[in-house]
């Protein structure tokens, strides 16, 4: 997308120059701080609720791991001992 001819773009930079030099001036901070963290955009309350979500997920697949492991070694059918084998 083309920005359009007659130095708006110019101008609006240079409006904004001035103002952080009048923001300096004035001694107004406008700058973040250095241990500065943004805000999270989910709530606590959404965070909780998704891990939640994934530890019941997670739940859920180690019981399906557990039904479909095998129960012990040689408990299939074709490891039995035969009656009558030498």
């Amino acid at each position: 997308m083309a920005l359009p001819r007659g130095g708006s773009r110019t101008q609006a930079l240079a409006a904004a120059k001035a103002a952080l030099e009048r923001l300096d001036a004035a001694g107004v901070p406008w700058r973040r701080p250095a241990d500065y963290y943004a805000e999270m955009v989910k709530s606590d309350a959404h965070m909780a609720r998704v891990k939640a979500q994934l530890m019941h997920e997670q739940a859920q697949i180690e019981a399906a791991d557990e039904r479909c492991a095998p129960r012990a070694p040689g408990a299939a059918a074709g490891d039995a001992p035969r009656v009558g084998a030498p």
